[in-house]
């Protein structure tokens, strides 16, 4: 009995390390992994995203990356933790065929864009009172002018 209980410990710890040795692979390994996977083109690999990323490249926020709006700034677990749960999410929805017609902002991915323009927009921002309002509500086609992008392409 005591041997088998040292073999599962055994075991356990390996399957431990590997978990550790792997995320730390992917966090720090494949060279430029995060970078690349920051980039507004990296978002637009997937067939689902083209009407945003063309609508987002014609936008005035075209020199901001996706992540800089779509992901937490609060702290870097946040930013790393939603990033990965957001990611393995959209991958799942495209590989299964699962991707709805319309994409709309989850409850969380709301409040984040919000904290993200209050952060980025912070002077302005601060002459308003933002409470109960939703950035979008007034600008709504300034990065992602879907509507205006697809009546042109038509």
């Amino acid at each position: 009995m005591r041997v088998k209980f040292k073999g599962f410990l055994l075991w356990f710890a390996v399957i431990i390390l590997a978990i550790i040795l792997v995320g730390i692979f992917l966090a720090f390994g494949p060279p430029r992994l995060m970078e690349k996977t920051s980039k507004p083109k990296f978002c637009a690999n997937c067939h689902v995203m083209e009407l945003q990323y063309e609508a987002w490249s014609r936008s005035s926020h075209q020199k901001v990356w996706c992540v800089d709006c779509h992901l937490p700034h609060d702290s870097s677990f946040s930013y790393y933790l939603w990033k990965g749960i957001d990611g393995t999410k959209d991958l799942i929805y495209f590989y299964s065929g699962l991707v709805p017609k319309e994409i709309y902002a989850s409850p969380h991915a709301r409040r984040t864009i919000k904290a993200n323009c209050i952060r980025c927009h912070q002077t302005t921002v601060s002459r308003i009172n933002t409470e109960g309002k939703k950035c979008w509500e007034c600008h709504r086609d300034m990065v992602h002018k879907i509507q205006l992008l697809e009546e042109r392409l038509k």
